[in-house]
């Protein structure tokens, strides 16, 4: 939450100043735990990627495990946690990563995207023009802008291709 957020909501709270070196020297070192899974890592913020995982499943497993194996590594080596989202496309990744907020994971398994939607009250999303406040479609299986991927704070976003081995 950003610090203005948080005043707005807690006017009488005490806040410290805010150590912006060293965040990112921490951020440093979860992305460079990102790379080691995956050469393809797109940063988001500081602390939040995704990386696409693609061909990576014989080195490291599905993109669940990837996934798995990053908030390991990353709570070994850095002491924070990761909350990881696992799906076919960037915009489901980012909601299950949601989802699993401060430290899970959540996994969107390949053809079971529009049931992961369905779950949401889309009718109530501003900017949504859907057919009667129904989840946004998930697009063409076959596009390749929506393959799998794995989504996260603290940094872990993992993507895999439609039709990969989960």
């Amino acid at each position: 939450m950003p610090t203005a957020t948080a005043k707005r909501l807690c006017p009488k709270g005490i806040f410290l100043p805010v150590r912006m070196a060293r965040y990112a020297e921490i951020s440093d070192t979860v992305f460079a735990i990102y790379r080691r899974f995956s050469p393809l890592v797109e940063p988001l913020s500081i602390d939040e990627a995704f990386l696409d995982v693609t061909g990576c499943e014989r080195l490291f497993g599905s993109a669940e495990e990837v996934a798995r194996k990053i908030k390991a590594a990353v709570r070994e080596e850095t002491g924070l946690t990761v909350s990881a989202g696992v799906a076919p496309n960037k915009f489901l990744a980012k909601i299950a990563s949601e989802l699993g907020k401060p430290d899970g994971l959540t996994v969107v398994p390949p053809g079971r995207e529009q049931a992961f939607l369905d779950r949401f009250p889309w009718g109530s999303c501003g900017g949504w023009e859907g057919d009667g406040g129904g989840a946004p479609p998930t697009g063409d299986p076959d596009d390749r802008g929506s393959a799998p991927l794995v989504a996260g704070d603290a940094g872990a976003n993992v993507r895999r291709e439609r039709g990969a081995p989960a």
